[in-house]
Parts: C-alpha cells; structure tokens; sequence
C-alpha cells in the first residue's frame, strides 16, 4: 500500500453519521489504520464517530473524545493519562462550519488569530498523548463548490 497526501474517496463506506456534518470517509481511517497498524487509536474530535466505526471493525482499541459529549481537548486536566499509537484529527475549519454554540467549540472561535492559538494548544496536547514512533493523521478538507 502506498500513501499519498491528497486522497478523494467518492464514497464514505459504512462508518459514522454520514448525515453528520464534516462526516470524514471511513475509508480514508481505514488505510491509515491498515497501513501503520496500530494498537491503541485516539480520535480527540470524534464527531459522527467514523474513526470508532472503523476500530471495531478492525479490532483495535479506541478511544473517541468531543466537546459535544462533554471532552474538552483543551482542559488541562482532562485524560492526562491518555496515550496511543495513532491519532487521528479533524479539527474544525475556523468559521466554515461552526458545530455548536459553546464558546469552547473552535469553529465558534471569531478570531482568526485565536482560533490559530487554540488550535496549536491542541496539537501540543495531541502530541503528548503519542507514545514514542506513533503517528498523528491530521486531515485537513477542502469545502465543496
């Protein structure tokens, strides 16, 4: 299997919410998964829950975190015994879809430079969750026309 960092998937599979909005192809989780086969996979921004769908399947432990289930990945005390393998992230974009109304949420976040501190406080959170040799995924989309 070979990695490319540009992917389209004209289908999303079976996995998550597909109603969910920013809903990400199972699919996509699926190779990373198959490809760096890890043991332990944490999704800190689960959403419609894809990244779950697609650990069950393939019998890998997981751990799902999202504000809108009461996980702030910002909170400083929030699991800091976590630690896995593979993360897999997809945070929000800004302003392009805003999720929430809680001022924690940062697709709520009205500054541009604001949104960019918060979201690199998460990013130094997610690393400190990876054990030595594992693998962050972010993926960034690209909104439909």
């Amino acid at each position: 299997m070979k990695l490319i960092s540009v992917v389209h998937y004209p289908i999303r599979g079976p996995y998550g919410d597909r109603t969910f909005r920013g809903n990400t192809s199972g699919l996509l989780v699926k190779d990373l998964l198959e490809f760096y086969r890890p043991s332990r996979v944490v999704d800190p921004m689960e959403g419609s829950g894809t990244t779950g769908d697609v650990c069950k399947e393939l019998g890998i432990s997981y751990t799902g975190l999202d504000l809108l289930r009461g996980n702030d990945l910002l909170d400083p005390h929030i699991n800091q015994e976590l630690r896995a393998d593979f993360i897999f992230w997809h945070p929000p974009y800004w302003n392009i879809v805003e999720y929430s109304k809680d001022i924690r949420d940062l697709s709520t976040e009205k500054r541009y430079e604001n949104y960019l501190v918060k979201l690199l406080q998460c990013y130094r959170k997610l690393a400190d969750y990876l054990e030595w040799k594992g693998h962050l995924a972010i993926l960034i989309g690209k909104e439909a026309p």
